[in-house]
């Protein structure tokens, strides 16, 4: 996903897709892409089918953005990381939260070559760059419609010389959504090899299928500076997403992140808190630039050295902290966090806020967003890269102070971390507000 492009590379190409059915050749590559609309006020609940066992290409799926039924954008969810081909298990299912009927959602699909080269598809674009549709909707009944995306630029095995199938490179469903219109019939809608029809067959042979397996999306975070507690001994071997590692002493513990409903709305993790430790002997990644996406906006940041370590950890005010179960959760990796240096997008956010609720500041209060401060990334604490289990999911961090009256202090907080295990900590002060994001190598 981070190889680096060169000059002669198509770059990162915008692919629209649209209500096309008559693209191109329509004989040889019919096909439509029907906005997603929510059909009744509730849940929308999004399910991994599967994938084309030949595919090349590294696909990812995100809820985009979202538009009420004026076709307004709304404040978020934006980015939300939903499937990777590379990582989900067909069955894998991600509750997305609930939403007014007649709302449409915007999914963004970015397919990764392997020459570097990026592709994003959307829907809800005017047309498709190439002309030709990339996305084929089927109506499966009981308010579910699936989608199969072809994931190359200019379909070319839409070619009738081409022995291969469009519209098989990343199958997905969605639960409480209007049918189609048109709405193919279910035989004009390959799946992946092995992956489930509408009559409801097995998934793709050898892959699990769990049931009933509902994965969280991943939450923002209000992160305090913490008292200092030593944590002696502790050694952190670590390995990120960016191909940097090495093994270092940790020092004391410097922050507590616990999950944050924004705007009131839900919180997915409620008892996955992220403990951070200063990192000590850290070296620059290979990686130089990196474009990074979010609900504040976009930036190209540059990671400098590592100086910090997030661990999951639960957290409770009074009494011993419960056991940490992060199985389906939002966040379960460690992280290393990078200081940056913001070479594009917003160097100062200006008149930006955030109503924030968490565990210490249960009744919510507003933040003001000050600027980006460090680019936190998936890691693995034993040196182990394949142990890595959402890749995809980076933090970006924004300073924050409150909008009004002192800083939050509070004393005798449990902590059961990964890395440190059970000890108490006192938070000082709101440091940062910790935001889920994508990011791409430039």
């Amino acid at each position: 996903m981070f190889k680096k492009t060169t000059a002669a590379t198509l770059g990162s190409v915008l692919l629209g897709l649209s209500q096309i059915s008559n693209a191109g050749n329509p004989a040889d590559c019919p096909g439509d892409a029907a906005p997603i609309i929510v059909a009744t006020n509730g849940n929308v609940v999004a399910k991994y089918i599967g994938k084309n066992p030949e595919s090349k290409y590294g696909d990812v799926l995100f809820l985009h953005e979202v538009r009420d039924s004026s076709g307004k954008v709304l404040p978020s969810p934006k980015n939300q990381l939903l499937f990777n081909n590379q990582t989900s298990v067909p069955g894998q299912t991600i509750d997305l939260g609930t939403f007014d009927a007649g709302t449409e959602l915007i999914f963004r699909l970015v397919a990764t070559s392997t020459s570097g080269a990026t592709y994003t598809y959307d829907t809800g674009q005017p047309a498709d760059i190439d002309g030709l549709p990339h996305a084929k909707v089927t109506d499966l009944g009981a308010g579910e419609n699936q989608v199969d995306f072809e994931d190359l630029p200019g379909t070319p095995e839409c070619d009738p010389a081409n022995d291969n199938d469009p519209f098989t490179d990343l199958s997905f469903s969605f639960t409480n959504v209007v049918a189609p219109s048109p709405s193919p019939s279910p035989s004009a809608s390959p799946s992946p090899s092995g992956s489930p029809s509408p009559s409801g067959s097995p998934s793709p042979s050898g892959s699990p299928s769990p049931s009933g397996d509902t994965i969280s999306a991943a939450d923002s975070f209000l992160s305090y500076k913490s008292k200092p507690a030593k944590v002696s001994g502790k050694t952190f071997r670590w390995v990120d997403i960016l191909g940097n590692s090495g093994t270092a002493p940790v020092g004391k513990t410097a922050s507590l992140a616990n999950p944050a409903s924004v705007a009131r709305q839900r919180i997915n993790s409620v008892d996955v808190s992220l403990e951070g430790y200063e990192l000590k002997k850290g070296k620059k990644p290979a990686i130089k630039k990196l474009s990074v996406s979010n609900d504040l906006g976009d930036w190209t940041v540059k990671p400098l050295k590592p100086k910090r370590i997030l661990s999951p950890a639960s957290v409770t005010g009074k009494g011993a902290p419960a056991a940490l179960v992060l199985k389906n959760q939002g966040i379960v990796d460690d992280y290393v966090c990078y200081a940056t240096k913001i070479t594009g997008g917003k160097k100062k956010l200006k008149g930006v806020t955030a109503l924030l609720k968490e565990k210490v500041n249960d009744a919510g209060r507003t933040y003001k967003v000050t600027k980006p401060t460090q680019l936190c990334v998936p890691a693995d604490s034993n040196g182990d890269s394949a142990s890595i289990e959402r890749r995809d999911t980076f933090l970006m961090c924004y300073g924050v102070k409150p909008a009004s009256g002192k800083p939050t202090k509070m004393g005798g907080i449990s902590v059961n971390s990964q890395l440190a295990g059970t000890h108490t900590v006192s938070v000082n002060t709101e440091e940062e507000y910790c935001v889920p994001s994508t990011a791409t190598a430039r």
